[in-house]
């Protein structure tokens, strides 16, 4: 069996990370990454472009009228008609889908069920990213670490804003993700970012713009659902390989529910009147604040505010995260 290219880790986040991935996978004899044209066409009447995606895009979309594959449709299953989607990895190629609509604040949540059996190598990812190749890059992200069989999964997170990352939190959960569906989900208002677990806060991102920290708040986002090898980093750092005799590896969404202001609407004074830009999504109050920090003491085991290597000095946004 010939090696493929690795899929190599990249600091700039998960979309940087899988547009490495994609630019070293070479294509597959036999039309692997170029499906028939029935496929193609059995896909797109599948996942087809939302040609008006105006105004708010509420709760439980069809998956079929707003998402649309980004990598390798061959991998992309909808079989119920767009109530649950899988995404694979296999020797060749991993796969992606993003939103139609691109969104500027909102709540964006999916039930996921990660890869089961042996997933060291593998990375799922559940974020959201400013476009264009002129764009300031924002980003929110979930990336799912995959492990070897028996061993647990790491959840990590990180946020860009104007182009400036290295916000990683790495943690362990108190549930086996690969068991069953859980739901993951992001707020994003103008005041602040809240990480969420089955409704569970595990990090916030308050807007800090007074203490010079960039905040998300002005580049419209899609959010995108990935699976690819990053093997090259993802398991003990590198140590552990992928086993293609596991593969193909699969993640299955549902229930994603859309909440967010759509770009072409007038910015966050349109989107004001939300129920997720309203006061008590601005702030924690007191027991909030203290389940937050009772998860982070118990369950994560990387944050970047208290790696004195990388930051001698924590920067400014980490007295209040």
């Amino acid at each position: 069996m010939p090696t493929l290219p690795m899929c190599k880790w990249s600091s700039l986040g998960a979309a940087a990370s899988l547009s490495a991935c994609k630019s070293t996978m070479t294509p597959c004899s036999g039309g692997y990454n170029t499906p028939s044209n029935n496929k193609r066409k059995q896909i797109s009447e599948r996942l087809k472009p939302c040609c008006c995606c105006t105004g708010f895009v509420g709760a439980a979309p069809n998956i079929g009228a707003d998402f649309f594959v980004t990598w390798s449709d061959r991998l992309v299953q909808s079989p119920d008609g767009g109530k649950t989607i899988s995404i694979s990895l296999d020797y060749n190629s991993g796969s992606a889908i993003g939103t139609t609509a691109k969104y500027m604040f909102g709540y964006f949540s999916a039930q996921i069920k990660l890869v089961g059996g042996n997933s060291a190598g593998t990375l799922a990812t559940f974020y959201l990213k400013s476009l264009g190749e002129n764009a300031v890059h924002d980003e929110l992200d979930f990336e799912f670490l995959g492990n070897s069989s028996g061993q647990p999964y790491s959840l990590q997170t990180n946020i860009f804003a104007n182009d400036l990352g290295g916000r990683e939190q790495r943690m362990d959960l108190w549930f086996d993700p690969r068991a069953d569906f859980h739901t993951y989900s992001i707020l994003w208002n103008r005041h602040m970012i809240i990480f969420y677990v089955d409704n569970t806060i595990i990090r916030i991102f308050p807007n800090n713009n007074g203490l010079g920290v960039n905040f998300l708040q002005s580049n419209p986002m899609r959010l995108y659902s990935t699976i690819y090898n990053a093997d090259s980093w993802v398991t003990q750092g590198g140590k552990v390989k992928i086993d293609w005799r596991w593969a193909p590896f699969t993640v299955t969404f549902r229930n994603y529910n859309l909440q967010g202001c759509a770009s072409q609407m007038n910015g966050a004074t349109a989107c004001s009147t939300s129920w997720w830009d309203q006061p008590q999504y601005w702030s924690l109050n007191t027991q909030q604040y203290q389940s937050l920090k009772y998860i982070q003491s118990r369950y994560v085991t990387y944050n970047y505010c208290t790696d004195q290597i990388r930051n001698p000095i924590p920067p400014p946004e980490c007295s209040n995260t």
